[in-house]
């Protein structure tokens, strides 16, 4: 977004963060979505917390000794730069 105003990046983190809840229910329709880019309101419903982010996922315990042990066990790629497939819901 080359010159794109503070309000329109918070909105559309904010429009994105609503689109990634965890409960499937609680995300907007493609409709929704496209009303709330194209609105210049500035209240949006809080969103909850994001599918990808749950508690079961955080590692508790890390200390800085291990880690390095984590990180050195991690295999990169040449060039850092991983590879998604995308698979339809």
């Amino acid at each position: 977004m080359k010159g794109g105003s503070r309000h329109d990046i918070v909105k559309c983190i904010h429009i994105g963060l609503l689109c990634v809840q965890e409960k499937v229910a609680h995300r907007p329709a493609v409709s929704s979505v496209v009303l709330l880019v194209c609105s210049s309101s500035l209240s949006f419903q809080p969103p909850s917390r994001p599918a990808y982010f749950t508690e079961s996922n955080c590692q508790s315990g890390v200390t800085e000794s291990n880690l390095s042990q984590i990180s050195s066990s991690v295999v990169n790629s040449e060039n850092n730069v991983s590879i998604t497939e995308l698979y339809p819901r």
